[in-house]
Order: structure tokens, then C-alpha cells, then sequence
């Protein structure tokens, strides 16, 4: 490390005094040809900091080591006694380590200055002249190699016209990237303090050109000084100062001759009081570099500032596989990427290389939630709403198939061919288990999805309808395909079948509340009635909060009521024939005329608030499993398109036991439930940011265990509304 350096030469003297600028901390924005923000300012403290002046701060190009001059300082070759010596610190661990003298022979001089890093950091563009002993003896610059531990091969530069700006007290300068270009700062009359700035380029000969005035940036009445070349933009930084104010310019070379600029323009500056001077950026023009005395520990600080890009961004990219062989994306399959929600202009696609880029403006908060047909992937969430700098992530996409096939069909009376549509009341079963959300429509069709890996047996029942039942065979089936099936079914022998088409069938009359179950009032909404997940034309009375409807006889209707700002409760209930039997807790009156029925059934909405919990009623496991049956898919589907249509609600899937068995294997089941329910969610594209799960075993009972309807009850799952932004 640096502490390694030894000295080479003895004591020598310089004849020029080169004499910094102190920089005030400011604020900063370039009006150039890049426009630049800055965040906040750091100031190191007492590892590069002290009582004394700290000045002329340069960085290497990889940023680890700062090298700086420090005035009058006790352990300066000179001491106290008008000297400036060479210090430095290393960045480590993510902090600046004390700094310490430079030992080498080029702090060897009384006033001693590194004006410029070049060629990878390997050379160093530094003050004095040295003799072949390494000895300073005259003003003039130098060029040393650096190989990270010691200064080598000093060689002076001999640029004409040199002496004649170097007549005053005050001399600055700084060197390009490419080491062949080098603007100085100097005054040609005797102990003048205002500076004018001179360029001098590098010949094919390996001469440096006569110094020339950069006529155009210089002024009589105040001093051009601190000069910095920015190579990526090849624009000059520097200080004009006058007794009343100092102000950091730039402008940008025009042409290869760098004699021509443009008009410097101000970098606007919020200052309290003080001096304004180089202004430093750092190889990655990520940060500044600068001096200030402006609320400093002693005279002049050194203090660092984060460099913004004009416009800065977020580049989101990575690759898109498919499968657990991570396949390449395919034009066959095409897929769209959404930017918090919408297609973006700013969201690229190549097929070619399976690949994305995404330009994302700082500032917001975005979910980027990739979408290809019968795919599911985890979408990439992130909060950039503080970042105020450029970012680049890396972030790789893998979409799976959804663990569903695809089936649709149609119910056919088998003897005509006719459909046997929604007319008739159908409900589709999946093993002998009833699906609600199977819906059919006016030709008799259906569609639903269903896991692959096992084999199920179909089935349906229809009013009037001997029906019947195929087999769906998916055991040996792992990716998802559409599946096309057919289910026939005879009318039977009573005669039905014509009754219902001639419409003499009997009616059953629904009548009953629609309540907020919270407050057990009507709600302050208003609400329609749906049937089977559709909105049904039913006598409502908003006022008074009840409804009636009439519904032919069938063995299970799903009936509800829905209202903006509300869940809705699922009722199921079977309307049988006129000597259907009574139902626990459902008042049936016979009419005289025997063709209609009265039925009473009160209606529930749960308010969408935060801390709210509702009961999912028909969620069906496998006996002692995890395992959802078919039958659960209504009500799971019906959480889906909730959830879908209100994506500002997040929530959580919380699942219960009764306090039969195990305690801890209730509690581990309990949890497994609810995460079969999370995943059966996100297999349906519903965001994860919007929910969690969780396991609570038999702590939340809300009836008495001893009872078996009580466990019954006990036995749920649940979502609570976590959040309603």
C-alpha cells in the first residue's frame, strides 16, 4: 500500500508558489450539454479532514485512492513554515482511511501538487521540475509513473511558453485521459494573482505545442483558475473568481483544435459564503470531488457529491426461460410484459437471444409482470421512489406452464341431439362433487380447467334429465392442452321434460334481507342480485334493503348479493320438487294453488376493510391433506376475479383446525391448506404482492370444539384484508 513509498531524494525548494482556490459545498446542476443533479454532499470528516487546509483533491481512476495537498501542516517536509506537502487516503471497507504524508521524493519541494492522473492511473501529472537525483530545483511540470506503491521515472515536461505565464504567485493545471492535452492556469505579470487559462496539445513528435490563450474563456476583470478537462464529454470545468464572487463554468470543445469552446455557461451554485474551485469529476463521472470552507472542521475541507445523470433511469434486463430446462421463449408463443399493468414502449423483447431490456424512469414504485398464454411467472416488483441515481439490475424471468388442462364440452340429449342448456338447471360434477363455477350457456356448453396427473371421473344432473358420464383421463398428462368432451343424457320417463318446455313447471319465490354482516343493517350501497355468478332480474327494494325473485326448481343455485366496497357471501341452497323436506334454519310455505313456493334467505355483504376476515365456505380438502378438491374451484375462482378486479387490496390466507389430534400437526396442516390456496391463486395470475398465507392451527377457534358442528366451523379457511390502499 502507499505507506510502502520511501523517499529518493533530499529536501529541495521550488521557485513558484502554486496557490489553490477553496470550494464552498453547493448544489449543482450543469446546463451544458449534459444536464447533471447532484445528491448529497459528504464530508469525510477527520480521516482526510483537519485544522489545516486541505486542497487540490485527486482522485484515481478507480476511485480507491485520494491524493491531496495539505497547508502548513506540522509533519510537511517544511513544517509549518509556508509549505504544501503531498497527502493521501484509501478507500476501504466502504470508508476513507486516515490519510498520511506521501513518502517520496516528490513531496520533496515546498509547495507540491498532483495536477492530473492519466493512462489508467499509471501516470501522474505533478509540479516541479527534478534534477537527476530526483531533487526539485525550478517551477514546471513533470510527468512520474505509478506502479501502486512508488513514483518512477520523473521526466520534465518542456512546454513553451511556460515561463511567461508563470510569473505570478499563483499557478494551476490539469492533464486529459489520454495524457495529450494539458490547460493550465497562469498569469504573466509579475505576483499577479488573475489567472488566465493557456492550452498546450501533444505533436505526433512527442513535443508539446506552444501555450495559447483560450481567449474566449478568459476575462480582465476576474481570474480564470482550477482548470478540469471531463474526457467523456470533452468539456473544461473551471473557477472565475473576483473579490466579490466565485462561480464553477464549463464549456464544451467545438473542435478537435481544442481552442474553440463554446459559450461557458454557470453551474448553478447554492452557497452560503466562501470560495467555489475545482470542481473534480470523478473517472466514472459519478461524483465530485472538491474543497469548501463552508461549515469545515479547520480551513478547507475536502468533501465529495454524488453526480446524477440528466434524466437518470433504471435498466431492468435479463433472460426469459421457460420450463425447468430453461427453454428459450418462442415467436410460436408470443408474450407481453406489462409495466405496472400496461404495455410499456419502454419494454424490449428479443426472441432471438431470449431476452429483455427495460428503461424505467426513477422516482416510482413498478411491478413488471411478464404474461404468455397458459404460463405462470413471478413477477418483479421493486420501489425506486428514492433513487435518484442510475441502476443497472439484472433479473431473469422463468415462465411454467400452469398445471391445468383446459376442458370444454357440451351436454347433449342424446335421442334429438338437442342441447341441453342452462334452461334445464345443470350442474357439472367432477367425481361426484358438484362445481358451482361450471357454468353452462344457452347451447349447452361449458368450460372449465382442471389439474393434470390424475384421472377424473364427469358427470352432470339436469332437471328432467337422465344424465350421464364420461372419464378425463390426465394421469399421464404434464403440460397444459385444451381437452374437447362431450356429455349426453335421455329425458326421463315423468314427462318433465315437455312440462319444463311448455313452462308449467312450479315456482319457488326467494325473498330476504341483504344486510351488512358487520352492522346487520341494509348496506349503504346499492346492490344487485346474481344467480350462479350472473346478474339476475330481481324485485329489489333498495329503501327497505330486501329482494325477491322467482326460480324454477333445481338442485343447487348459488345466490348472492353484490355492492361496491363489499365481498360478497355465497348462499347455495337446492330448490326441489313441492315435497322437497325443510331445511334447518329455511322457511318454506306452501301456496294453495301448489305451483309456487316461498322461500326466505337472507342475503350477506362483508365491508372491504382493513382487518376484515372472511370465510371462504366452500374450500374442500382431501381427508388429513392439503389437497383441494375440484369442488373447492367456485369459490377459489370467485377469490380470483375478486382479487383481479381490486388489485389495491392485499390479503392474507389463514388456516384453522379444530382441536381434534395433534396440536402441532393441526397447526403444520392448517398452514399447508392455506399455502395450497396461496399457490392455486398465484397459478391463476393473481400478483403475489397481494397476498401472503399463514397457519394458525387451533388458536382462533369461533364456535366451541365440543360440539362436531362447532369443529365443523372451526375447520376453515379464510382471507383477512391486510391493507386497502
Amino acid at each position: 500500500m502507499l505507506k510502502e513509498i520511501n523517499s529518493d531524494c533530499q529536501e529541495g525548494e521550488i521557485m513558484t508558489k502554486v496557490y489553490f482556490i477553496f470550494v464552498l459545498i453547493f448544489v449543482l446542476v450543469c446546463n451544458g450539454a449534459m444536464s447533471q443533479g447532484v445528491g448529497e454532499i459528504y464530508n469525510p470528516g477527520k480521516a482526510i479532514n483537519s485544522q489545516y487546509d486541505e486542497l487540490n483533491p485527486i482522485l484515481t481512476p478507480d476511485g480507491k485512492i485520494l491524493f491531496f495537498s495539505r497547508v502548513n501542516h506540522p509533519n510537511n517536509t517544511f513544517g509549518t513554515n509556508d509549505s504544501q506537502d503531498i497527502w493521501f487516503s484509501t478507500f476501504i471497507n466502504g470508508k476513507w482511511s486516515t490519510a498520511n504524508r506521501l513518502n517520496s521524493f516528490i513531496n520533496s519541494g515546498r509547495y507540491n501538487a498532483i495536477f492530473g492522473v492519466y493512462n489508467d492511473g499509471k501516470k501522474f501529472l505533478i509540479n516541479n521540475w527534478f534534477d537527476n537525483k530526483n531533487r526539485p530545483y525550478a517551477s514546471g511540470l513533470s510527468i512520474v509513473e505509478f506502479n501502486g506503491k512508488s513514483f518512477t521515472n520523473v521526466k520534465k515536461l518542456k512546454i513553451p511558453g511556460f515561463e511567461s505565464i508563470s510569473k505570478g504567485s499563483l499557478l494551476d493545471a490539469h492533464i486529459n485521459n489520454d495524457g495529450n492535452v494539458i490547460v493550465l492556469a497562469g498569469t504573466t505579470k509579475n505576483e499577479g494573482e488573475n489567472l488566465n487559462l493557456y492550452i498546450t496539445t501533444l505533436k505526433k513528435n512527442g513535443t508539446w505545442s506552444k501555450l495559447r490563450s483560450l481567449k474566449s474563456l478568459n476575462t480582465n476583470k476576474a481570474s480564470e483558475e482550477a482548470p478540469f478537462i471531463d474526457a467523456k464529454e470533452r468539456a473544461l470545468y473551471f473557477t472565475r473568481y473576483s473579490r466579490s464572487k466565485s462561480e464553477i463554468f464549463k464549456s464544451v470543445a467545438l473542435d478537435s483544435s481544442w481552442i474553440n469552446w463554446s459559450v461557458p455557461e454557470v453551474v448553478t451554485i447554492t452557497q452560503a459564503s466562501g470560495f467555489n474551485s475545482f470542481y473534480k469529476l470523478s473517472a466514472d463521472n459519478a461524483k465530485v470531488v472538491m474543497v469548501t470552507n463552508n461549515k469545515s472542521i479547520g480551513g478547507t475541507d475536502i468533501v465529495f457529491i454524488k453526480i446524477f445523470e440528466p434524466n437518470p433511469f433504471i435498466l431492468l434486463e435479463g433472460n426469459l426461460f421457460v420450463g425447468s430446462e430453461k427453454r428459450k421463449i418462442s415467436k410460436e408463443k408470443p408474450l407481453s410484459m406489462l409495466v405496472n399493468g400496461a404495455v410499456s414502449d419502454s419494454l424490449k423483447i428479443n426472441y432471438d437471444s431470449s431476452n429483455y431490456r427495460a428503461i424505467l424512469p426513477l422516482g416510482k414504485k413498478y411491478v413488471i409482470n411478464p404474461l404468455m398464454d397458459n404460463h405462470v411467472v413471478v413477477p418483479y416488483e421493486g420501489d425506486f421512489t428514492e433513487r435518484k441515481e442510475f441502476l443497472k439490475i439484472s433479473h431473469d424471468f422463468n415462465f411454467n406452464a400452469i398445471p391445468y388442462v383446459s376442458v370444454q364440452g357440451n351436454l347433449v340429449e342424446k335421442t334429438t341431439g338437442t342441447p341441453i342448456s342452462q334452461l334445464y338447471n345443470p350442474v357439472i360434477y367432477i367425481d361426484d362433487q358438484p362445481v358451482d363455477s361450471i357454468m353452462v350457456d344457452t347451447t349447452g356448453l361449458f368450460s372449465f380447467k382442471i389439474p393434470f396427473g390424475k384421472n377424473y371421473k364427469i358427470s352432470f344432473e339436469a332437471f328432467a334429465v337422465e344424465a350421464g358420464f364420461d372419464s378425463l383421463l390426465l394421469k399421464n398428462v404434464d403440460e397444459y392442452k385444451e381437452i374437447k368432451i362431450q356429455l349426453y343424457g335421455n329425458k326421463d320417463n315423468t314427462g318433465n321434460f315437455l312440462a319444463l318446455k311448455n313452462g308449467k313447471l312450479s315456482f319457488y319465490t326467494i325473498s330476504g334481507l341483504v344486510l351488512d354482516k358487520t352492522t346487520g343493517k341494509k348496506p349503504e350501497t346499492g346492490y344487485e342480485i346474481q344467480i350462479n355468478q350472473k346478474t339476475y332480474p330481481a324485485d329489489i327494494d333498495l329503501e327497505k334493503g330486501t329482494f325477491n325473485l322467482k326460480l324454477p326448481p333445481a338442485k343447487k343455485y348459488m345466490i348472492n348479493a353484490i355492492a361496491a366496497g363489499y365481498y360478497p357471501v355465497y348462499e347455495t341452497t337446492g330448490l326441489g320438487q313441492p315435497e322437497v323436506k325443510k331445511a334447518k334454519g329455511v322457511k318454506v310455505i306452501q301456496k294453495p294453488a301448489g305451483k309456487e313456493f316461498v322461500k326466505v334467505l337472507n342475503l350477506n355483504l362483508v365491508p372491504l376493510k382493513s382487518g376484515q376476515s372472511i370465510s371462504l365456505k366452500n374450500i374442500f380438502f382431501e381427508t388429513g391433506k392439503a389437497k383441494l378438491k375440484p369442488s373447492s374451484y367456485a369459490e377459489l375462482d370467485r377469490l380470483v376475479s375478486f382479487l383481479r378486479s381490486n388489485q389495491n387490496i392485499n390479503i392474507t390466507i389463514d388456516g384453522h383446525s379444530d382441536d381434534q389430534g395433534n396440536k402441532e400437526k393441526n397447526a403444520h396442516l392448517s398452514w399447508l391448506r392455506a399455502k395450497a390456496v396461496y399457490e392455486y391463486l398465484l397459478n391463476n395470475e393473481v400478483g403475489f404482492r397481494q397476498i401472503t398465507f399463514n397457519g394458525y392451527g387451533t388458536t382462533k377457534p369461533i364456535a366451541s370444539n365440543k360440539t362436531p358442528e362447532g369443529r365443523a366451523l372451526n375447520r376453515r379457511v379464510e382471507f383477512t384484508i391486510l391493507e386497502v390502499k
